[in-house]
């Protein structure tokens, strides 16, 4: 259930079913499908789910309400504190409606319109985005590609009228394409499509009104755009503590990484769409690059997309999926996230349990130590306390060792510098009453109780574990 690497599950119909509101998820006829979804989460919630995902392109504004409520509920109902975090729409360029499904054959001749909105059928389009401003023509010249539908269509543009808004392209090979599949534009420098949408607008209050801790901005490319954001955010809420999390996702992003890393919080690497902006190939690189910029910066960093995939449609991983996770947990990210795997894929909760056992695997076996004698004075314990948690956290053994910290005032900013230590054992704060303390924070782990957990037999309870199965200290502070 708990480690110090953070999970993200992304909240979609393999979760909640068709809910989507208080009235369908109370009425007595929907009752055994209701109960199921409580127990999802819950089953979530104890597989080691820290923070949950709710994409904002895709819901009302009241599913989302309900979405948080519940998930707020049912955690309150298992005493663990988990986290939600809301992920913008952002700029994205769709195809707009079709009249039917088209079917794209290699080396023909495709008219996109930019500024016009027609119902797309033989070989002509119309393209949109949520500001319903933007001129694609603006953003292509002869020769560059056009992605459709993540890449399964290549088109390759022929002459690009701005005045007129229009784009002829010549498609690269055979597909077909359906209404509100997305384009990217990779040979685009910089974007001129809007930032921020009245639906991002709208999201946004409605992250703050509800207190949700995490914002992430979809295409956030430079620091104007980040800008933009922080000045809405003043406007509406002054006092606000949510923290901005860019999505790194085009080439511009990549180039103006440093300058975006230190002016927010942490940073998502959107491995999807960057690698359909970016040459995939350079993946790998990229994701070095920002993970250790992060790291530099004490800034959070999440690495997302494909990192179970397969387990959208089966419940074995790949070998390859093992060692991603793998090595995206040994750099010492935040977090890994789920997008398919949990809010579409066959059962969410196995590719949580299987997450969280290659996690527990990397941090149980590849770890240093890296702690001063001054970090654990954070803790207030007396020497021989002190002690015991060396000699714990310099002890091989296949057991979990955990260090249960009951704490009865809880200051936030106590509790993240506790969490940072590289102690070599799994942090679980025991305290009494909610906290705003950050669960992005890696190594921070925290349970609600109103008395504090004592022994071993209740610490294996915690961790569902047998007893012979753990090792942990318990200390006050």
């Amino acid at each position: 259930m708990f480690s110090k690497t953070r999970i993200i599950a992304t909240v979609g119909p393999a979760i909640m079913k068709e809910f989507h509101s208080w009235e369908e998820f109370k009425s007595e006829e929907n009752k055994k499908a209701a109960d199921e979804v409580a127990d999802t989460i819950k089953n979530l919630i104890y597989s080691g789910v820290n923070i949950f995902r709710i994409n904002l392109s895709h819901n009302s504004a009241s599913s989302n309400i309900f979405w948080v409520e519940l998930i707020r509920q049912v955690a309150k109902e298992v005493a663990t504190k988990v986290d939600i975090l809301f992920d913008t729409k952002g700029p994205e360029i769709r195809i707009s409606e079709l009249e039917k499904p088209m079917l794209i054959q290699k080396d023909s001749e495709i008219k996109i319109y930019c500024t016009r909105t027609i119902i797309g059928a033989n070989n002509e389009f119309s393209v949109s985005d949520a500001s319903g401003e933007y001129n694609m023509a603006f953003d292509t010249k002869e020769d560059d590609r056009i992605f459709i539908d993540d890449g399964k269509l290549v088109l390759k543009v022929k002459e690009s009228n701005q005045n007129a808004g229009v784009i002829y392209a010549i498609a690269q090979n055979s597909h077909t394409i359906t209404t509100n599949k997305r384009i990217n534009l990779p040979d685009c420098k910089s974007y001129s499509i809007p930032f921020l949408s009245k639906k991002d607008e709208e999201d946004i209050k409605l992250a703050l009104k509800m207190k949700i801790p995490y914002i992430a901005l979809s295409f956030l490319s430079n620091i104007k755009q980040l800008n933009e954001v922080k000045k809405l955010i003043k406007q509406i809420s002054p006092k606000s503590n949510t923290l901005l999390i860019p999505k790194i996702e085009t080439q511009e992003a990549i180039n103006n990484i440093q300058e975006i890393v230190d002016k927010s919080d942490g940073v998502m690497i959107a491995r999807g769409d960057l690698g359909l902006e970016v040459d995939y190939a350079k993946i790998p690189k990229y994701q070095e690059l920002i993970i250790n910029t992060c790291n530099d910066k004490q800034k959070y960093v999440i690495v997302a997309t494909q990192m179970l995939d397969s387990l959208e449609r089966s419940l074995m991983p790949t070998r390859a999926e093992v060692s991603d996770v793998y090595y995206a947990t040994r750099s010492k990210v935040s977090s890994l996230m789920l997008s398919g795997e949990t809010a579409a894929g066959v059962n969410p909760v196995n590719a949580v349990q299987v997450m969280k056992k290659i996690i527990l695997e990397v941090e149980a076996t590849n770890y240093e130590l890296n702690f001063l004698q001054k970090d654990l004075n954070l803790l207030e314990q007396g020497r021989e306390q002190k002690k015991a948690i060396l000699e714990l956290s310099s002890t091989k053994t296949t057991k979990h060792k955990v260090l249960i910290i009951n704490t009865i005032n809880p200051d936030p900013k106590t509790l993240i510098e506790i969490s940072k230590i590289d102690i070599g054992l799994t942090i679980i704060f025991v305290i009494p009453k909610e906290s705003t303390v950050p669960l992005l924070q890696r190594g921070c782990n925290v349970v609600y109780r109103e008395h504090p957990i004592k022994t071993k037999e209740e610490v294996a309870q915690l961790l569902f574990k047998k007893v012979d199965e753990i090792e942990p200290i318990v200390i006050y502070l």
